[in-house]
């Protein structure tokens, strides 16, 4: 008797047991379902905003968005000199407050083979050995010639370097001449122009070689 007990108890406590495995799993179903509709209604909520361009200054500012693919969009002349105006003016303009944020800006616009150039360029420049005589860096740019716009751009620019002292007395005043190979990617909050630079190549122009007079800033 005492046995036929001992086997009923057993039988009602692992039918307890299996009901109550049950029933966890199906309220766990229940909640995935809940988070499910709850991910699913914020994926729905997410949409990508376009990009405002200024068409006559080039400027480009990214609003609220994760990415826009613009890979083959065609680039307006004012964009693509927009960029190269940053580009120049985060390399070569500096002192000893910004020379870190303007690099860091300057390579954000690169590939890893670009920022081997833009670093090939820095060294001739001596820009560690003119920060640490406290010197700072000015840049204009002569012009900007775009050359093609597919599959890549090829942009040719000349421009004018300066470093200047505390007392403002110019240290170095130089012309040189870049060409810029320039890849369209997607756009991006950080790349909100959707261009990386792949390769930069920067020569000396001897003194004399630009007529300066006949050339406008174009920073």
């Amino acid at each position: 008797m005492s046995n036929y007990i001992y086997e009923k108890n057993a039988q009602k406590l692992i039918n307890t047991v299996f009901k109550f495995i049950i029933v966890l799993q199906f309220l766990i179903i229940i909640i995935f379902s809940l988070y499910s509709f709850k991910l699913t209604a914020k994926i729905n909520e997410i949409k990508p905003l376009p990009i405002f361009i200024n068409k006559v200054t080039g400027e480009a500012e990214a609003v609220d968005f994760s990415f826009v693919d613009a890979e083959g969009e065609t680039r307006c002349n004012a964009e693509i000199n927009d960029f190269v105006i940053q580009f120049i003016s985060d390399l070569y303009t500096f002192n000893r407050l910004t020379v870190k944020t303007n690099l860091v800006n300057a390579l954000t616009k690169a590939s890893p083979e670009g920022a081997v150039d833009i670093k090939n360029a820095l060294m001739v420049s001596k820009r560690y050995d003119n920060i640490n005589r406290n010197l700072q860096g000015l840049v204009s740019i002569k012009s900007i010639s775009i050359l093609n716009k597919l599959p890549d751009l090829n942009v040719q620019l000349y421009f004018n370097k300066k470093v200047v002292s505390g007392n403002g007395r110019i240290e170095i005043n130089s012309n040189h001449f870049a060409i810029m190979r320039i890849k369209p990617v997607v756009r991006k909050k950080g790349n909100a122009h959707g261009l990386i630079i792949v390769e930069f190549r920067e020569n000396l122009i001897k003194k004399g070689e630009v007529n300066e007079e006949n050339n406008i800033d174009l920073y």
